[in-house]
């Protein structure tokens, strides 16, 4: 893969999360809804990157709280290499 399309690439994710980040504050108008359908429809690497973290967006929202919050407290080594392959097996 070229360089130029890596950094495409990153560039489409970075956005993508952006939107996101957006939509899950609760703080996008109507016109910023519009803008993210238009920056979808505008490149096929701008939509692959917001499935892509749509997907992922999903799969955290499906842990558990009580285990998201865990792995936020600190904790000794052990428990937190063991919380990490734990997230790691429900992405």
């Amino acid at each position: 893969m070229l360089r130029s399309e890596r950094e495409r690439q990153r560039r489409a994710v970075r956005e993508a999360a952006g939107w996101l980040a957006l939509l899950e504050a609760g703080e996008a108008s109507a016109h910023e809804l519009e803008l993210l359908q238009e920056w979808r429809a505008a490149d096929a690497e701008h939509e692959r990157a917001w499935q892509a973290a749509s997907q992922l967006q999903q799969r955290f929202a499906a842990v558990p709280s009580r285990l998201a919050m865990a792995s936020l407290q600190p904790a000794d080594r052990g428990r937190r290499i063991a919380l990490r392959q734990l997230l790691g097996l429900a992405v």
